[in-house]
């Protein structure tokens, strides 16, 4: 413009042509969209906005699953280590029945409270995730899985190593996790597929169950903050979690990460 400002156009047109399908002339007008154009900007601005938002926050709360970890295990564990020297050391002296009887069990009590504390621990941030990378991660959860729930689970592992960061690979972890545990608490289901596969760039993981199913309107519309926080991580890196559902045939989770 003689202004100076910049307008953004959109032509359209179109071909008119005689009675023998020539071409003879062309019609057609430009449709000023600079506002619309602004508009669609700034959509995308907000949503980048809300992507890094979401990846600061998942990282602040991995940060602080590994702070409450490593007190559990180094604070509270020890503690409780030395508690059990205490106990084991009174025990150990000519005491009367019933008092060592009443040790023997503080010491029982003791040692529940240091397991618990290791599997809480372990629950916040697994020391495996960190060690071993990402598969390694994923094949020990859907093994303990099996083992805790009862369930028959099948896992496929198509990518033969992690090339993504660790904060990504703790994004796709904790997705499998919430995913898992829908299976045990609501699914009413006896076996579990598991498989993980890159596709140009983007992981793709898939949990499936054979429980009961969902309809897929209510998953969507569903305010159950475990499918909340499944969407919130993948979004926080640019993916999607998807999740449908047949009645009386099953649950599919589909979660996709780019990388």
């Amino acid at each position: 413009r003689p202004d100076g400002s910049v307008r953004v156009l959109e032509p359209r047109g179109r071909v008119i042509t005689d009675s023998d399908g020539r071409p003879v002339k062309m019609i057609g007008a430009c449709h000023d969209v600079t506002e619309r154009k602004k508009a669609e900007e700034s959509v995308q601005r907000s949503r980048d906005q809300l992507r890094a938002l979401h990846s600061h926050v998942a990282h602040l709360r991995e940060e602080e699953r590994i702070v409450l970890a490593r007190e559990l295990h180094d604070e509270i564990g020890q503690t409780m280590v030395a508690i059990q020297l205490h106990l084991s050391g009174l025990r150990a002296q000519d005491l009367p029945e019933e008092v060592a009887e009443r040790l023997e069990r503080a010491s029982e009590l003791v040692e529940s409270v240091v397991q618990m504390g290791g599997r809480i621990s372990t629950c916040l941030r697994p020391g495996v995730l960190d060690g071993l990378g990402l598969l390694t991660a994923i094949k020990c959860e859907v093994e303990e899985f099996g083992e805790r729930s009862g369930l028959e689970c099948e896992l496929l592992l198509n990518v033969e190593k992690w090339d993504g960061d660790l904060d990504r690979a703790t994004a796709l972890y904790r997705i499998l996790q919430e995913s898992l545990t829908n299976v045990a608490r609501h699914s009413g289901a006896t076996r579990v597929w598991v498989s993980i596969e890159d596709e140009d760039g983007v992981i793709v993981l898939r949990v499936e169950d054979n429980g009961r199913g969902f309809e897929a309107d209510r998953i969507q519309s569903s305010r159950n903050l475990g499918v909340l926080g499944m969407q919130e991580r993948a979004l926080a890196w640019g993916g999607t979690v998807s999740i449908q559902g047949v009645p009386d045939e099953g649950t599919t989770v589909v979660a996709r990460i780019p990388v």
